[in-house]
């Protein structure tokens, strides 16, 4: 197949089920037939645990039992906080915009631990990478947007308590950092803290740098800063000797702001490897393209591929 990618198990796909709910069948097996060997997405709590300890697996369940049957492996995201447990009302969530309260840090963390396990547990058969979050450095002093609104010290002890649940349920498995969006402290994003990464794993209570296994990044941004945003986090974590996690970038896109690109051109060259070549280092372990229906309709024999 002349669009095959080549990638050693290296290039996933990365999709929220909440705006493809109908659509992840179709997606997972385009995927799985132009070689992509991972898929990412998100248990939403949610919809996991309507209430404490209401459990409701089916959907997941069928979404999981796909990705393996196409034999592709499965990096779960672990979030948000349902709203029963949420810090911004905590009880039944009734009356909480779904979009904005899940966002907020648990109102028990031995609660959210809990959770964790269940769900770690019900899946460690089939799913062994587990990302605490995403995008946990966005939401500052953006209440409507921002997938984090809480401090730096909260998302410390929200890893620390999912690491030890997911650990617990199954020692397996990897943590991945949840994806950061913005990791370059010169960056341009409104609503990320720069500084985050250096306070959660220095924090002096639940230093991060204790409690993963990878680090997740996302790239929206002209392929020549690649490589700074890549040297940017290894010098961060080589300050608390954490410079030997690997790095996952979860999400890779066309910028979403100001750089005009030929958007069919910009997968090409990540499918072909040419730019993940070019701007980064073999530190860079595995790459999740994001935007599943322009990737999937990408003209047959436009990306002259590697096999």
């Amino acid at each position: 197949m002349q669009n095959r990618i080549s990638g050693n198990n290296r290039f996933g796909i990365s999709f929220d089920m909440e705006y493809v709910p109908g659509d992840y069948s179709h997606i997972i097996e385009s995927a799985s037939e132009i070689g992509i060997d991972w898929v990412r997405f998100r248990f939403d709590s949610r919809g996991i645990e309507p209430q404490m300890n209401q459990f409701e697996w089916e959907f997941f369940d069928t979404v999981v039992a796909k990705a393996i049957e196409e034999d592709m492996q499965i990096l779960g995201v672990l979030g948000y906080t349902s709203l029963w447990n949420a810090t911004i009302n905590p009880g039944n969530g009734e009356g909480v915009n779904p979009y904005i309260g899940e966002f907020y840090p648990p109102f028990d963390y031995e609660i959210w631990g809990n959770s964790i396990y269940q769900i770690v547990s019900h899946y460690k058969d089939d799913v062994h990478y587990w990302e605490v979050w995403n995008e946990p450095d966005t939401g500052v002093g953006t209440p409507y947007f921002g997938h984090w609104q809480g401090s730096s010290q909260e998302y410390a002890q929200l890893l620390a308590t999912a690491y030890n649940a997911i650990k617990r349920a199954d020692p397996t498995a990897k943590v991945i950092l949840g994806s950061l969006s913005n990791p370059l402290h010169s960056g341009t994003k409104s609503n990320s803290n720069p500084t985050f990464l250096d306070e959660i794993l220095t924090d002096e209570t639940y230093p991060a740098a204790n409690y993963f296994d990878i680090i997740g990044i996302h790239f929206y941004d002209d392929p020549e800063n690649l490589r700074a945003r890549i040297n940017e986090i290894t010098t961060t974590l080589a300050a608390t000797n954490t410079s030997n996690h690997p790095i996952w970038i979860t999400e890779i896109s066309y910028p979403s702001d100001g750089y005009k690109v030929d958007r069919e051109q910009y997968y090409c060259n990540i499918i072909s490897t040419d730019m993940i070549a070019n701007n980064a280092s073999s530190i860079v372990e595995k790459i999740f393209l994001f935007d599943e229906y322009q990737i999937l309709s990408i003209a047959p024999g436009k990306c002259h591929v590697r096999e």
